[in-house]
């Protein structure tokens, strides 16, 4: 279905105009009557969806990371204080009991989350 170009405008309003904004006024009509600018607005869009996606998968990936180097920290903070001399330690019994809770339940539902996809 061809479409006509009718543009109408106000001689007055762009009697003082350039001929390069003329050109580009109706091009731009030229487009728009086409809808090229309707897809250029839904790609553009489409692009912006695109990098808000890519920003908060790069957040959660950041965000994993810093959980599992903290978990690796408690791994190695409990290790320090089984294995090494009690003159060595600097945390106290309370803290001690606060990163083995921390660490057991975080290892218990990673074996409940396999258990349930192995068994579901």
């Amino acid at each position: 279905m061809d479409k006509k170009l009718v543009i109408s405008y106000d001689d007055n309003l762009l009697k003082n105009a350039e001929p390069d904004a003329m050109a580009l006024a109706k091009s731009e009509g030229e487009q728009f009557l086409l809808e090229k600018l309707e897809q250029e607005a839904a790609v553009s869009e489409h692009g912006r969806k695109e990098d808000s996606r890519a920003v908060i998968h790069k957040c959660s990936i950041c965000l994993m990371i810093a959980i599992y180097l903290v978990m690796i920290a408690g791994v190695f903070t409990l290790g320090w204080h089984w294995m090494c001399p009690e003159k060595l330690h600097f945390l106290t019994h309370a803290q001690i009991d606060t990163i083995k809770n921390i660490l057991l339940s975080g290892l218990a539902a990673n074996f409940a989350k396999e258990f349930y996809k192995k068994h579901s």
